[in-house]
């Protein structure tokens, strides 16, 4: 009987190093670009946010009803509200005179998600902040109807960092 013939093709141990260099190359240099892409991601929902809150309170001082912007802690979303004459919460019109669509963050920005938030009634729950003709905060019941100021300055934070926080008696976004 005649041995089986010898075929065998491996890897030299000098070409398992040299590929296992490579990679570990190639790891140290996407993971630092990862990392930036989580922080552009966070700066752009910050701009969002602020955006949002900066366009609603133009919006209560150009028409001088109350416009707010609704946030949704579970949804992580936000939407601007407006407050008629002698009308109910509506969700505020754009150029086209179509409602506002929600703006769902994690959405816009994978990953990014809302931490916490403090509204001028002081309460961390989902609601709505509210912005007065002349800028400021003021707080509002849900069916819109006028509470009173503003007791706390409105903040609201991301998830791994970032906050802005609105001023409660001059309403600028920060």
């Amino acid at each position: 009987m005649k041995p089986a013939p010898v075929n065998i093709r491996g890897f030299t141990l000098v070409e398992v190093t040299v590929v296992t260099v490579l990679l570990a190359i190639l790891a140290a240099s996407v993971l630092p670009a990862l990392e930036q892409m989580d922080k552009t991601r966070r700066a752009g929902a910050l701009a969002e946010i602020g955006l949002t809150l900066r366009s609603a309170r133009s919006h209560a001082m150009a028409s001088g009803d109350p416009v707010g912007v609704k946030i949704d802690l579970d949804a992580g979303s936000m939407q601007p509200m407006r407050l008629p004459p002698g009308g109910s919460v509506l969700p505020m019109i754009d150029a086209m005179g179509s409602p506002e669509p929600v703006c769902v963050l994690s959405h816009l920005f994978p990953g990014v998600a809302i931490a916490e938030v403090v509204l001028p009634d002081g309460s961390t729950t989902s609601g709505t902040v509210w912005f007065a003709s002349e800028g400021s905060l003021e707080r509002r019941a849900a069916n819109g109807s006028y509470l009173g100021p503003a007791t706390f300055d409105f903040s609201i934070q991301i998830k791994d960092g970032g906050s802005i926080v609105v001023d409660r008696m001059t309403g600028l976004v920060q």
